[in-house]
């Protein structure tokens, strides 16, 4: 068979890739780099399969396996060093040989047998025992306890069971021995009690977290030094009031006297006022006045006010007619306030009579 040099031939691969080259009338050039390569290289094209290679958890396939690697001329068995220890299993796929190399730290204590579907660790010496012990549980506890410490412990779960404790491990659920107290533990088999809560705080019997204190209605959190009360609030109490009078339509005279008070349904402020001074008293219209009712501090809690009355009234010294609109500004002993507008009144005092009226809250 005769070959033109316009690039590399493959009369090599004919036998590497089984290509029937025979039948073949014309030279075959290959021109593909990658080609090029496994031609000149065969384990190449294994090297290009490493991810079809499958092998069991715990192991990696790596090239090179073969009769002489200890497979004991038998792909597929397993591979073992010369100290006769298994290492892992022989594999082959397309032609390429493989071999499923365990992990150092898969098997702690040695390999059992290893095959390329599975690896089985030999089982590890046991934990030596302590002096067996009994523990009483109640029915549907778990006990739990840790490697290596109480092994062999029996526990009698009360429903039963008896587990006996080889490993060292019973279960793996927390449980704290009926003995003791809620929220409390076990170390070295006394009871130990959780830490503090913080002051403002108290233990939930039922998740053992620290929940803050929660006052009934009417009552706030006291917190003294260490120590934390529920004590009740204190009375929020009427502290000042101002009324304010708004002439519409007709002034009042200067010696007019003027009342304003507060009745809850005593009453617990109160105005007497102006009717001395013929310039400060004489309050024209349009005009607004602003007068400090007295008020008997402690008298009136604040949720009460609403049930309050307000009477406004005037006695002239002959005869006058007087018209506004009162208004009201509370203020209290926590210092929240709350403010009173009412309808227009006309109050006409004739001949030194009182005249006046009332408005509720």
């Amino acid at each position: 068979m005769h070959f033109k040099p316009r690039g590399i031939l493959i009369l090599a691969a004919c036998a590497i890739f089984t290509v029937n080259c025979a039948s073949k009338k014309e030279n075959v050039v290959i021109t593909d780099p990658d080609k090029i390569a496994i031609a000149v290289d065969p384990q190449l094209a294994c090297i290009q399969q490493m991810s079809a290679f499958r092998c069991p958890v715990g192991s990696d396939p790596t090239l090179g396996a073969d009769d002489g690697f200890n497979c004991a001329g038998e792909l597929g068995a397993s591979v073992k060093d010369e100290e006769g220890k298994i290492k892992g299993a022989c594999g082959t796929k397309n032609n390429c040989k493989y071999t499923c190399a365990a992990r150092s730290d898969y098997c702690k204590c040695g390999i059992q047998r290893a095959t390329l579907a599975e690896i089985t660790c030999m089982a590890c010496p046991e934990t030596p025992k302590s002096a067996s012990t009994t523990i009483n549980v109640d029915a549907g506890m778990n006990y739990s306890a840790v490697v290596g410490e109480n092994s062999g412990t029996i526990v009698n779960n009360n429903n039963g069971t008896v587990v006996n404790n080889n490993s060292g491990t019973i279960n793996n659920a927390s449980y704290y021995p009926p003995s003791c107290p809620p929220c409390q533990r076990t170390v070295g088999g006394s009871c130990v009690q959780p830490e503090a809560c913080q002051v403002g705080t108290k233990r939930n019997t039922d998740s053992c977290e620290c929940d803050p204190i929660v006052c009934p209605q009417g009552e706030r959190l006291k917190i003294e030094t260490n120590q934390a009360t529920c004590v009740p609030l204190p009375s929020v109490t009427l502290k000042s009031a101002v009324i304010k009078f708004q002439q519409t339509s007709n002034d009042k005279d200067w010696n007019t006297q003027v009342f304003a008070y507060l009745k809850c349904p005593n009453t617990v402020a109160s105005l007497e006022c102006c009717s001395s001074d013929k310039r400060g008293d004489y309050w024209p219209d349009p005009g607004v006045q602003t007068k400090m009712m007295t008020v008997s501090e402690g008298a009136i809690r604040k949720e009460s006010i609403g049930a309050c009355t307000l009477s406004v009234g005037s006695r002239a010294s002959g005869n006058d007619k007087w018209e506004f609109i009162p208004s009201l500004h509370l203020e209290f002993s926590d210092n929240s306030t709350r403010d009173f507008t009412f309808g227009q009144m006309s109050l006409n005092s004739r001949g030194g009579n009182y005249a006046g009226g009332d408005h509720k809250l």
